[in-house]
């Protein structure tokens, strides 16, 4: 059974069966979760959270400009 943790308040991790660590989403201050390559907007602010080329996970928030990206 894989077990899960909240890692430095900002990603929710997971130990697979191999005992690899996986993040499976970022989450806001809010409590949001945000999906591994995904990006969502929640009021006036925007959230992306990323895996990047180097297996790192990037999670970013910023305003959502006057186009609403």
């Amino acid at each position: 059974m894989n077990s899960w943790w909240i890692d430095d308040q900002r990603f929710n991790k997971t130990c697979l069966s191999s005992g690899k660590i996986e993040v499976l989403n970022c989450i806001s201050k809010d409590g949001t979760k945000i999906p591994l390559n995904n990006e969502i907007s929640v009021g006036d602010t925007k959230y992306t959270c990323e895996k990047t080329s180097d297996g790192s996970v990037r999670f970013a928030s910023g305003p959502i400009d006057a186009n609403g990206k």
